[in-house]
């Protein structure tokens, strides 16, 4: 795949970037998005001829396409497919390995976490079931794809395709403890491996654009610590620089055969989190319409838009998310309407627009009583949404004088089962 608007890497101006020097560790490593940008999926290389009727790599790469839409369960399908006609083959493994881990991660609720400002903090302290049956897939097959990697190894020292599957499995664990167990060197350690087998990739093929992705993701990570914290990862070793980081993701897009969505994945979140907000965008705007049934590239734009602080094209973007929920296209049924609801709602009381944002509250308490919900496996983490809903909704009752709606509204959110909530709306209804 090519991109044309990307012939030609992007100018950045990092003296305009601002870090926040204050930030904690934990904090800093997410903010930089470290294994973030390592949550897409790489096509597969072709390893070997086949001589099926049904080559292994027409399932492949339509588990590839199920994967960026979002479609984990068929990508899960499709790989397996593959494994039936090339078992040995490494990325099929490593495919249903990072498969399953995005499976486990959408049903708990940690990809669209950041696509959301205004429900973070009510679902935040949710706890996450663990999906130990995913969770198991997703070992089973690193080890599977690891199990064939090292000895090709052992017997070709040169056998660069195995040395770049086997940087994946490293990138998949690494994600793995960035997002699920929270241990961040662990994830750094992971990562780092990862790095290193790709680095042993371009010793043995320097023509070979497409490793220098996860090159370049763990380059613009560690050089996006704060300096405070970015000293102890180099006296453990560790070194990065965001410039060189995004320079060799910008060569995975232009030259590699395999990475244009990867790395247009990757420079989407980073310019997002650079606030260099236009080209966030303009990946995004390739991805959509590669991937139109991948709601999620379409609730970035509303993100960046956000980030920006232009409030009327969040709401606009956010709106179309909402429309195209309701017409049913293709893939939107598995955004979460009632966290979808709140977020427009939050917006608009922002822009002063309190009329609009009481509908948007009074939809999302309607959709739960109707037992309105995003798809089957999506986490159930909208009861604090409600709860803080009836809390706004009176708010805005009072403001505009209807004290009897105000306290019906108060009153609902007393009855929630959230502490803080419940003492916000004592206090409201002891002094109405």
């Amino acid at each position: 795949m090519s991109v044309s608007a990307c012939k030609k890497p992007w100018k950045l101006s990092w003296a305009a970037v601002r870090t926040d020097r204050r930030a904690r560790w934990s904090r800093s490593l997410c903010a930089a998005g470290f294994l973030l940008c390592l949550i897409v999926p790489f096509p597969s290389p072709v390893f070997a001829q086949q001589t099926s009727t049904i080559s292994p790599d027409v399932y492949a790469a339509k588990a590839y396409e199920h994967f960026y839409s979002l479609e984990l369960d068929e990508a899960i399908a499709m790989y397996r497919k593959a494994i039936e006609l090339e078992p040995e083959n490494p990325m099929h493994w490593y495919g249903i390995a990072d498969a399953n881990l995005f499976l486990h991660l959408l049903r708990a609720g940690r990809l669209d976490s950041r696509l959301y400002s205004a429900t973070n903090e009510f679902l935040s302290a949710q706890p996450i079931a663990p999906d130990a049956a995913s969770v198991k897939a997703m070992w089973d097959a690193l080890a599977r794809a690891r199990s064939i990697c090292l000895p090709r190894i052992q017997s070709n020292p040169r056998d660069a395709a195995a040395y770049y599957a086997l940087g994946l499995t490293y990138a998949v664990e690494a994600n793995y403890h960035f997002n699920m167990t929270r241990k961040y060197f662990d994830a750094l350690a992971a990562g780092s491996r990862g790095k290193e087998y790709h680095e042993q990739v371009l010793q043995i093929e320097p023509g070979n654009h497409d490793a220098k992705l996860l090159i370049g993701i763990h380059f613009y990570a560690v050089g996006s610590v704060p300096a405070s914290v970015r000293w102890m990862l180099y006296l453990a070793g560790y070194s990065g620089s965001k410039e060189r980081g995004v320079a060799l993701i910008h060569e995975a897009l232009q030259y590699g055969k395999r990475t244009s969505p990867a790395a247009l994945t990757v420079l989407g979140l980073i310019y997002n989190r650079e606030k260099m907000y236009p080209y966030s965008r303009e990946m995004l705007g390739h991805l959509m319409r590669w991937f139109p049934r991948n709601y999620f590239f379409e609730m970035e734009v509303a993100s960046s838009f956000r980030k920006e602080n232009n409030l009327t094209a969040a709401i606009e973007t956010y709106q179309s998310v909402e429309r195209k929920m309701e017409q049913g296209a293709a893939g939107y049924h598995r955004a979460d309407p009632l966290k979808l609801n709140f977020q427009i709602a939050s917006l608009l009381e922002q822009m002063k627009r309190p009329a609009e944002a009481l509908a948007y509250y009074q939809r999302l308490t309607s959709l739960k009583a109707m037992g309105g919900s995003p798809a089957p496996d999506a986490p159930t983490t909208d009861l604090p949404l409600v709860a803080q809903s009836f809390l706004r909704m009176g708010e805005i009752h009072l403001a505009a004088g209807r004290k009897q709606e105000a306290r019906s509204m108060f009153e609902a959110a007393r009855k929630m089962p959230y502490p803080e909530i419940q003492r916000l709306a004592g206090v409201r209804l002891r002094a109405l």
